[in-house]
């Protein structure tokens, strides 16, 4: 079965047509997801593995490495985060979630007030595998990335979506490991997080969530 990753793809672009190819399966790995943390000696990186089947991911894992967390989503089984089941979203108080740094800057600037108050501080880790843990775990409640590289969000996207969310794209589709990289997600482990996380984005001055730049 063919392996599709970051270091594969920057040798053989034509790889990444693999995951959209109907009737076809082939694994998406990223053996060092946050390689900037690791350089610097920061234990916040992850191992990301997702197994797509006719364009959808049908299986997810992510291990936090230095910390030794596994979280596991099979489609239509739920997912678990070290064994125990996860279902819904953090309740109560402002949804904090992780942003791109841009995204970030703009909701600082740009975001107007009324909607600032509805949520909680923005960040991000540098590194996707550890900030989706972190969602299942009940630390974050959201994120928001303009750049969507499957081996980055293939299996986090499939995991919110098993405990009760999912991941759509800026137009509003849903999230697919085979779309344009552009196409930003928005991912939260509830429907109703998701829906309440798009609305107040969409409310910043400048169209935040229709820009392709990062």
């Amino acid at each position: 079965m063919p392996v599709v990753g970051e270091e594969a793809v920057e040798a053989d672009a034509g790889l990444v047509d693999l995951i959209g190819r109907p009737g076809e399966r082939c694994w998406i790995v990223d053996p060092l997801d946050g390689t900037s943390n690791f350089a610097a000696g920061k234990a916040t990186f992850a191992i990301i593995v997702a197994l797509v089947e006719d364009g959808r991911t049908v299986g997810g894992w992510i291990l936090d490495v230095p910390n030794g967390r596994l979280a596991v989503a099979l489609a239509g089984q739920g997912v678990t985060l070290d064994g125990k089941v996860v279902v819904g979203a953090p309740g109560g108080g402002s949804p904090s979630g992780f942003v791109g740094y841009k995204i970030r800057k703009a909701v600082e600037c740009q975001l107007p007030a009324v909607r600032r108050r509805g949520l909680g501080p923005v960040s991000t880790l540098r590194c996707a595998g550890v900030e989706y843990l972190e969602i299942l775990a009940g630390r974050a409640a959201f994120r928001i990335y303009r750049h969507t590289k499957p081996w980055d969000h293939a299996a986090g996207a499939l995991m919110l979506a098993e405990a009760g969310g999912g991941a759509v794209r800026f137009d509003g589709d849903d999230y697919a490991p085979a779309q344009a990289s552009d196409a930003g997600i928005i991912g939260a482990p509830s429907r109703q997080a998701l829906v309440e996380v798009r609305a107040a984005f969409e409310a910043l001055d400048v169209p935040l969530l229709q820009s392709a730049e990062d």
